[in-house]
């Protein structure tokens, strides 16, 4: 993205290109690029409300002076990118947390959220301070070491220790590390989990020191064994990251690995932006907070657990017979009440109408979800997509919820009838070798 595409989307280049990242790693329902508390105050250059979990950035570029003496460039520095950031934070935090707070995308606070916030008590904040040196995002001054966390110096120059607001602690990261993290943990639950631990470890752990590559690295190391990207003390020799550790990943050859089975989880992230971009169009009418919730139960799946959902995907749109319906059906990997159902669809025949279509589709996709909810009895929330085959030459996708916590006899006699039908009659396991 150029800078005079970033010019065009408002607010500072940093903020723009900030903004960018965060349509990327977290998608558009969730991202809020300068959001308002009220009528012409700013709450924050970013928040991302994704259920429990409440994410506000701020993004100060300030260029860093390295023509006067280091200590009077270093602090000059600190307060205008650093300590301004953290006071932007508190009061962001502050004003979200009044009784009937709400957040406004538009300057005049006339547009809400068409989505809920979670309950004040119930919301978890990650307070995050992009800090750059140049007022250009990417652009790294010459002489600009990169910063180092230490809690045993946080004074010294390029050093970062504990910043809290109403102790609530505020991950700092320089520009290209933000670029780094945001790149690799693309998807809202890995950052989060990412988040979340190298908060309580940096508060439990007093000694530590390390590059943000660095711990970075560490934590992916822990992902490829547990699952989870975690930053423990286990993970830190002596409170340190291995020094080199991304750079080592990087040329390892496990970095281009992960991107390769990362490639076909990344229509999830399709699906959700398409359903979102419908609903703003208003292209199907359906209560919106049911609409967000379907597809925030998608969004919270990992990149990982993606890549799974996905393959069930792929082996009924690789299905040679293109002219049926084709469906699958996968648990959630990441919530044992929760399953995911797919239903591939043929091309529209030249008389049917596209109306009739999207009738017949919802009418199928509805009969395999009462099927499924009948069969898997341990989940409670169906979620079904329908989706066309490459031969199909269509772009319309339904999306439904079939919430199936009461199941009653009707819906029991209704999925009977339905796989009388044939609609499930012969369900066939798969197995997909998922590799970290």
């Amino acid at each position: 993205m150029t800078n005079e595409d970033l010019r065009q989307m408002g607010g500072s280049l940093s903020e723009a290109y900030l903004a960018s990242l965060g349509h990327q790693a977290f998608l558009k329902p969730w991202t809020i690029a300068n959001p308002f508390g009220k009528p012409g105050k700013e709450l924050s250059d970013l928040i991302v409300p994704f259920g429990r979990d409440v994410l506000v950035f701020s993004d100060k570029a300030c260029r860093f002076d390295l023509t006067v003496p280091l200590p009077v460039a270093w602090e000059r520095w600190h307060r205008a990118a650093v300590l301004e950031g953290v006071r932007q934070l508190g009061g962001a935090v502050r004003r979200l947390e009044r009784p009937g707070a709400a957040v406004f995308t538009d300057r005049g606070a006339r547009s809400r959220l068409w989505y809920e916030l979670a309950p004040v008590g119930e919301r978890a904040y990650h307070l995050i301070n992009v800090a750059r040196p140049h007022g250009e995002p990417g652009v790294t001054p010459d002489g600009w070491p990169g910063l180092t966390w230490s809690d045993h110096s946080p004074s010294d120059p390029f050093t970062i220790g504990p910043l809290y607001v109403q102790d609530r602690f505020v991950h700092v990261f320089e520009g290209r590390d933000v670029d780094l993290i945001l790149g690799h943990l693309d998807t809202l639950p890995d950052l989060v989990e990412y988040l979340s631990s190298r908060e309580a470890t940096l508060r439990s752990n007093p000694g530590c020191a390390f590059r943000e590559a660095d711990l970075l690295a560490a934590a992916t190391e822990a992902w490829t064994r547990s699952g989870r990207f975690e930053v423990s003390p286990e993970g830190l020799s002596s409170g340190r990251a291995r020094q080199g550790a991304w750079k080592d990943y990087e040329t390892s050859g496990r970095a281009a690995h992960t991107l390769r089975e990362n490639a076909g989880s990344y229509v999830i992230d399709r699906l959700v932006e398409e359903f979102h971009r419908a609903h703003l169009a208003g292209v199907r009418a359906q209560d919106p907070s049911n609409h967000e919730r379907a597809m925030r139960m998608l969004a919270r799946e990992g990149r990982f657990q993606r890549r799974m959902i996905a393959a069930a995907l792929k082996s009924i749109l690789d299905e040679p017979d293109q002219t049926t319906f084709w469906a699958a059906t996968v648990p959630s990997p990441t919530d044992p009440t929760v399953r995911y159902l797919w239903l591939a669809y043929p091309k529209r025949p030249d008389w049917m109408s596209e109306q009739a279509q999207e009738d017949l589709v919802l009418r199928h996709l509805r009969q395999h979800l009462v099927v499924a909810a009948d069969t898997f009895a341990k989940e409670t929330t169906f979620i079904g997509v329908a989706w066309p085959h490459v031969s199909a030459e269509d772009n319309l996708l339904v999306l439904e919820i079939l919430d199936a916590e009461k199941r009653t006899p009707e819906m029991k006699a209704e999925a009977e009838h339905w796989r009388r039908q044939g609609v499930f009659a012969e369900l066939r396991p798969e197995h997909f070798l998922h590799k970290r």
